[in-house]
């Protein structure tokens, strides 16, 4: 199911806040959007409570991971599965101890669509304690790049990061997002990721309050103690990185390698915005050189448990501690350096100072064998697609024969019991053969009986044909005598009326002489 936006929440040991940060979530005004959540392995009622909200809402799913995996795999695990299940054209990150304001989205969305220049667009929370107690927090300018020109929200983004933790649960379209790396493997990286996310658009911060920020830190804690907090949080299981204490250091040489050294895509078009933005990192921090002495001491500290420091020859100073934080970055890119620490760390003052000479020298050189490589890859991927289509071809022949196959066996099935029907017909042929004898016996007896039944049956048709020519000729006799009656009642009517008519005149004559005899008398 594809959606515009995705949420990618982070999900670790909050059950009670989680209810009713997803509830809110989910009660967006701007609809068309999905949510991801990866559960890194809590061991409280998380899983549950996600579950019945995967049963109530379809656009919620979810993935548990099997060990604890650390925020920063668990922050790229859920937009790495937006961006598979999804591919939604913009994504926030969302806590599972927030609460989004029903218009948030759609605040977030209206600006994104205002302006197609965004990269980010992101709000300044209300701070409150696990009580709901409003916190109280610093007063600082948002981070703003919009109506800025380039160069100057570069440098800006390097040397104000005001505000990166708040701007990373901003609205970020997700193809700045994913050119910019998502979250590096350094400490701090919501400031890493808010440099970097300058290359590929503006940031615009929102004026409103839009959602509130739940079990914020109370008070300012060192630089130290914070780096150790993160560091708690970020890397999991797996050993931490020794550049991991050394956040600014290593910003500095991140921006190096994925802007100048071995840019995303191969593509260096980027390269002197990188050592720009190393410097301006590098520039921001030595002018305040307690943040550098305090990670250089925090180095020292855990310096110990990495055999490439401890082979270092001698009491390793402080050229050796930024050697190592800068192999340790280097080997995270999967990148070789040189063999000698001085060559490393005149590599690295060269980018830092704009040494071109050397850079572009090494970048030729990584051109040169980028371009060796990319045709190695397309020749791989020639070979790749030809092998694909005649597996292609050889698995429809496959699915073909399995086919045939298939309906051979269903009709040697058939023929089997076929074969079996017959056996059992010719084992009961020679009792069939019995029964017709019979049956041809039997059928001569009624045979004959049909034909004398026959016979007699022509005979009393005769008998009832000569029958009814008998009863037509008296038929016929009735109805002359019946015309002889009617003429003989007619004559016998007219014999009466004559009859009638005579007496009367007899009657007449008697009383007629009667008289005459009186008078005579």
């Amino acid at each position: 199911m594809s959606s515009s936006v995705c949420f990618g929440m982070t999900a670790y040991n909050n059950a009670k806040a989680l209810r009713e940060s997803l509830s809110a979530l989910l009660a967006q005004e701007f609809e068309d959007f999905s949510v991801v959540v990866a559960d890194d392995c809590s061991s409280d009622e998380t899983p549950d409570v996600l579950e019945e909200f995967v049963r109530l809402d379809s656009r919620v799913s979810f993935v548990r991971n099997t060990e604890w995996k650390g925020m920063l795999e668990n922050w790229r695990l859920v937009f790495s599965r937006a961006q598979s299940m999804h591919s939604p054209d913009f994504f926030a990150w969302v806590s599972d101890h927030d609460y989004l304001e029903s218009d948030w989205l759609l605040a977030h969305m209206e600006a994104m669509k205002s302006n197609i220049n965004l990269a980010l667009v992101y709000s300044t929370p209300i701070c409150v304690d696990v009580d709901g107690k409003e916190l109280s927090s610093r007063t600082e300018e948002p981070f703003s790049t919009v109506n800025m020109r380039h160069i100057d929200a570069l440098h800006n983004a390097c040397t104000r990061q005001s505000g990166a933790g708040n701007a990373v649960y901003g609205l970020f379209r997700s193809k700045a997002l994913e050119d910019a790396g998502v979250f590096r493997d350094v400490t701090l990286p919501d400031r890493l990721l808010l440099a970097e996310i300058c290359n590929y658009g503006q940031v615009q911060h929102l004026e409103g309050q839009f959602w509130t920020r739940r079990n914020h830190r109370s008070g300012e804690v060192g630089h130290q103690e914070e780096i150790l907090q993160q560091v708690d949080k970020l890397y999991g299981k797996k050993p931490i990185p020794f550049h991991a204490y050394a956040p600014l250091l290593s910003h500095a040489v991140s921006l190096l390698w994925t802007l100048s050294i071995l840019p995303n895509r191969g593509k260096y078009d980027r390269m002197p915005v990188g050592w720009m933005m190393a410097g301006s990192i590098w520039e921001c921090y030595h002018n305040r050189k307690q943040f550098i002495r305090l990670e250089v001491e925090l180095l020292k500290r855990f310096a110990e448990r990495y055999d490439f420091y401890s082979s270092l020859p001698g009491s390793p100073g402080d050229q050796d501690v930024i050697y190592a934080v800068v192999r340790s970055v280097a080997m995270t890119y999967g990148a070789v350096l040189p063999s000698s620490k001085v060559d490393t760390l005149e590599l690295l003052s060269s980018l830092m100072f704009l040494k071109q000479g050397s850079v572009l020298a090494r970048c030729e050189d990584a051109s040169k064998k980028l371009a060796e490589k990319k045709v190695e890859i397309s020749s791989l991927k020639q070979s790749i697609k030809a092998f694909d289509v005649n597996q292609a071809k050889e698995k429809k022949e496959k699915v073909r024969l399995r086919a045939e196959l298939k309906e051979m066996n269903n009709e040697v099935v058939r023929l089997k019991g076929r074969v079996v029907d017959l056996k059992k017909i010719r084992d009961m042929l020679p009792a069939f053969q019995q029964e017709a004898k019979a049956s041809g016996r039997e059928n001569r007896k009624l045979a004959e009986q049909f034909r004398l039944q026959s016979s007699a049956l022509e005979q009393v048709t005769a008998e009832n044909t000569r029958i009814r020519a008998a009863a037509l000729d008296d038929e016929l006799l009735v109805d002359q005598l019946k015309t002889d009656i009617a003429v003989y009642s007619k004559k016998v009517e007219e014999l009466q009326s004559r009859s009638t008519k005579l007496s009367r005149l007899f009657e007449r004559k008697i009383a007629s002489e009667n008289l005459d005899n009186g008078q005579k008398g």
